[in-house]
């Protein structure tokens, strides 16, 4: 997702579940709370989907993507 969608660790450690319905391009918040519209290629889509099947946690759009291992944000 990184390297992919060309995020910052602390773009990407904001999203919430709502990103796993982004389409093709993903609106993200960074520095100095700028918002930018990075593409999403087929490979980090499919990624995202993969890591959503295989997360023990709840994904609602309003909850944080990224876990810890106890439930909490990262």
């Amino acid at each position: 997702l990184l390297y992919g969608a060309g995020l910052r660790i602390g773009e990407a450690l904001s999203l919430t579940g709502a990103a796993l319905d982004a389409g093709e391009v993903l609106r993200v918040t960074g520095k100095r709370g700028k918002t930018r519209v990075v593409p999403l290629i087929g490979l980090v889509r499919e990624a995202l989907a993969e890591y959503a099947a295989q997360c023990p946690h709840d994904l609602s759009r309003s909850e944080p993507l990224f876990r810890g291992a106890r439930g909490g944000p990262l």
